[in-house]
């Protein structure tokens, strides 16, 4: 199909949302060809795109035909799928949930039992539950650092790793031969409950005290240690913190950036990697005579560190 027929058939999908539908109304044919031209691009780290209607953007439709995919693969090629079931964690972005709990009930409707966190939940957490729920693998929705207007799409398998090569291609494949976005239905009548559960504070204390085993100076004098710390609007908030309190560190937080926004209101790039991400941050330790700053991205499976110098 071309990209103009790709569009028509969005734009005469009788149960599409309204929201997508106004947008597309308000868009110019060069916006239009970029949104339906190809499908968006699944590869080792997943799919991540602007969010938006359109085949290659980021909507609960093509995360469905995703999720078809991935069920599939789950289905044929890993052993006791459907019972051992998938974790699904999400970030703070724009659909996060929406993207999440639509994941859940697709994966239901095709039996396989699902583990849904009940809050947002860092990455790193997603792998350790993974492999202590002994589940068959891992669903994140996140687009990890990107701007406000991308979300997207992380699987992992039974290890709690991202999919390796030979498993990407796989799921690729069978998504690349699912049924067309809106042939994929979801009962929302449907009673789900005895495949869904939610997970929270249980997993959020294993993986809490698993981390606090890695400790390397545990005789270490931490409370003269003054600590800057900042989510970056993002889900490492609730962990770190804990974390570091508990270790007795001296914890200032960047009160702006702690926020769940998934705007990234206060920060003017949520990317540890790049040297504005640490400027409000800088401020609080310079203010508090801090010896370090710590900084996640928001799915928190990027960390920045900066120490005081002299």
């Amino acid at each position: 199909m071309s990209w103009k027929e790709t569009y028509n058939y969005w734009n005469e999908y009788k149960e599409l949302d309204e929201t997508y539908k106004e947008q597309l109304s308000q868009m110019t044919p060069e916006e239009l060809e970029d949104c339906f031209y190809k499908y968006i691009d699944f590869g080792t780290g997943g799919m991540r795109g602007v969010l938006g209607p359109g085949t290659n953007r980021l909507n609960k439709y093509i995360i469905r035909r995703a999720n078809w995919g991935y069920a599939e693969y789950l289905n044929f090629h890993v052993e006791n799928a459907a019972e051992k079931g998938v974790v699904i964690a999400y970030d703070n972005r724009h659909f996060s949930y929406e993207f999440a709990f639509d994941s859940a009930k697709l994966l239901a409707s095709k039996g396989i039992k699902v583990y849904l966190f009940k809050s947002i939940t860092p990455t790193p957490e997603l792998s350790f539950a993974v492999r202590e729920l002994k589940a068959a693998g891992g669903i994140v929705i996140t687009a990890s650092h990107n701007p406000p207007q991308y979300n997207g799409y992380k699987l992992y398998n039974e290890t709690g790793c991202q999919l390796i090569p030979k498993e990407t291609e796989l799921v690729s494949q069978y998504i690349y031969n699912a049924p067309k976005e809106f042939d994929i239905k979801i009962d929302d009548d449907k009673d789900y409950n005895s495949l869904i559960n939610f997970v929270g504070e249980e997993i959020d204390e294993k993986y809490i005290s698993s981390v606090k085993k890695l400790s390397i100076y545990s005789s270490l004098n931490k409370k003269k240690y003054k600590i800057v710390f900042s989510p970056q609007h993002g889900t490492s908030y609730k962990a770190i913190k804990k974390l570091l309190e508990d270790e007795g560190y001296n914890l200032i937080l960047v009160k702006e950036q702690c926020s769940p926004d998934p705007n990234f209101s206060f920060t003017k790039s949520p990317n540890p990697e790049d040297e504005s991400a640490y400027e409000l941050a800088l401020e609080y330790a310079s203010a508090n005579d801090a010896d370090m700053i710590i900084t996640t991205d928001p799915d928190a499976d990027r960390v920045g560190v900066a120490v005081k110098n002299g």
